[in-house]
């Protein structure tokens, strides 16, 4: 019976199995093929466009001031303001800045977050050990965001950072920053450096010590020296010349007449009118790691 219904299959129906399983696994691999090339050439196409492709947070609240929804939410915000600009804005809190100033404290968390040389964006930081509010930008930044531009995102920030409102704050702040970016770069734009700032003269216990040693001996070989000219001596008698002599001199005075002043106006120098602009400069600083940023003036609350 078996062997009368193995003769009744047709010889040709494996082989048009066979040959269907091939033709649909060649057709899948060749979408997932094309698959792959579309999302690498859409991946290559955002990094062209100075889009920074990482998945890592953006919203570090070591001081815990955010709830959980509006980490959130702060963090969908940023996610978008990154989509829309290409540019990586952070925002930190903490409450110990490990000795650091808050601007270097901001300057080394945003280059240890993006150690990329081509890296630009900004941090909102908040540093709730020394009340400050502090933002530093790198990067393509630095030219949108003059000295002036910088105290409109304090500005637009700063009522709902006295309400303690930490989440409205850093929105506020986004979207100021936004608009500048949809501005673009002033006309006229230009950079300065900082200036360095001075070296504080201190002195060590030991420096101290040496100085008074040498001041005493100095001193003291001074008085062993001089001493015998310290002695009393007898005064001469003194001779009145003014009241014993028969001539008697008057001091000259001198009158300028028929005098004329003259004021003659000093041109300034070219160099001169070209003062410092804070609505078209933008000025720098070097962070710990050699890289150049701007930014950093801070607002203490």
């Amino acid at each position: 019976m078996v062997n009368k219904m193995q003769k009744n299959i047709p010889l040709h129906r494996p082989i048009i199995y066979f040959l269907s399983l091939l033709l649909a696994l060649s057709l899948s691999l060749s979408f997932g093929g094309f698959a792959l090339a579309e999302s690498s050439e859409e991946s290559d196409a955002l990094a062209e466009a100075g889009y920074s492709i990482k998945d890592i947070p953006h919203v570090y609240d070591e001081a815990e001031l955010l709830t959980e929804a509006e980490r959130t939410n702060l963090e969908a915000d940023l996610r978008t303001f990154i989509e829309k600009y290409g540019e990586e804005v952070i925002f930190v809190s903490t409450r110990d800045t490990r000795g650091k100033s808050t601007r270097d404290f901001a300057a080394d968390f945003y280059d240890e977050s993006y150690p990329e040389e081509e890296a630009s964006g900004a941090i909102i930081l908040l540093d709730m050990q020394h009340r400050e509010l502090n933002i530093v930008f790198t990067g393509y930044m630095m030219n949108v965001v003059t000295d002036y531009d910088e105290e409109s995102l304090y500005d637009a920030g700063w009522d709902s950072l006295l309400a303690e409102d930490y989440y409205a704050m850093n929105r506020d702040i986004l979207a100021q920053m936004g608009a500048l970016l949809d501005r673009g770069v002033v006309a006229g734009h230009s950079f300065r450096e900082e200036s360095p700032e001075k070296a504080e003269n201190t002195l060590s216990t030991m420096d101290i010590i040496i100085s008074l040693i040498g001041s005493l001996g100095v001193g003291g070989s001074f008085i062993a020296r001089n001493k015998s000219s310290y002695k009393a001596k007898t005064r001469p008698l003194s001779y009145s010349v003014v009241n014993n002599s028969i001539i008697h001199f008057a001091q000259p005075i001198d009158e300028l007449i028929n005098s004329t002043i003259k004021i003659i106006p000093v041109a300034t120098s070219s160099s001169s009118s070209k003062s410092y602009n804070s609505r078209t400069t933008t000025t720098t600083f070097k962070g710990s790691s050699g890289r150049t940023h701007s930014g950093g003036k801070g607002r203490k609350f």
